[in-house]
């Protein structure tokens, strides 16, 4: 455990541990924070609502209305900044690789110690990944920016293919596909269906870097499709009232 220095706690009292999870993951470490005496809390999607959680572990859990699992990071930040008028939130644990971003996002804005926005992008952000590992003097397959259009050119013509066009903040493979040469990945960046244009990145394919492809990159990835819901509603287990924001984010108050 932190000492109260780190804290600004007295010693022997637990810190308070805001735990994220768009998806239901995460339950042995809800279970460790509640054991080791963390006043554990638990934001989650509005869809899980009904899920297993180890609500024994919990002492208060909060739902985020959500389209495929995607939450509105805007709601996010005015939500827990109003539950932070009640709550010393001294941790901020993202639970899944979706909610790694939200979790810097937040802590940057309530000042809780963690990583912030450009540490995290180290971590999920792929191309920034790389980019970092390069600098650094690692070996990295060759790589580019889906975004100039000359650049593309110039690589394309430089590094035989095959080649793999890859999102940059998706996880476990998805969105990735394997390109065989120059006219192929034109079609697949202009096609209608493709959304990912600056969010994606073409490196060199090698049986080391190449993963499995579980649907095209012209797919929409989750994060872009639909129209996230502008009200936050977060409910508390413990109380029989529901905490939401209006639509008016300036306006807070509770609702039965």
């Amino acid at each position: 455990m932190p000492d109260s220095f780190a804290t600004g706690k007295p010693m022997g009292v637990g810190l308070t541990v805001l735990c994220l999870a768009s998806y239901y993951k995460g339950i042995e470490f809800l279970q460790e924070c509640k054991r080791q005496g963390c006043r554990t809390l638990l934001l989650t999607s509005q869809s899980l609502e009904h899920a297993n959680w180890p609500r024994e572990s919990l002492d208060d859990i909060f739902y985020v209305p959500d389209v495929d699992k995607t939450w509105k990071l805007r709601d996010v930040l005015l939500g827990i900044s109003h539950l932070a008028k009640t709550e010393v939130i001294d941790r901020i644990v993202p639970l899944d690789d979706f909610d790694v971003e939200t979790a810097a996002a937040l802590r940057e804005h309530l000042r809780v110690p963690g990583m912030g926005d450009t540490t995290a992008r180290y971590f999920r952000d792929k191309l920034a990944m790389r980019t970092k590992a390069r600098d650094a003097g690692l070996a990295v397959p060759e790589f580019i920016h889906v975004l100039n259009r000359q650049k593309l050119r110039d690589f394309m013509q430089r590094v035989p293919p095959p080649w793999v066009l890859k999102p940059r903040s998706l996880a476990g493979s998805i969105g990735v596909k394997k390109i065989s040469s120059a006219d192929e990945f034109w079609s697949a960046v202009t096609s209608s269906r493709f959304t990912c244009w600056s969010n994606t990145f073409l490196a060199t394919s090698s049986t080391s870097t190449q993963s499995p492809m579980k649907r095209s990159c012209s797919s929409p990835s989750p994060a872009s499709t639909g129209v996230l819901p502008w009200r936050l509603h977060m409910k508390a287990t413990s109380s029989p009232r529901a905490r939401c924001l209006q639509d008016r984010p300036t306006k807070l108050h509770c609702v039965h």
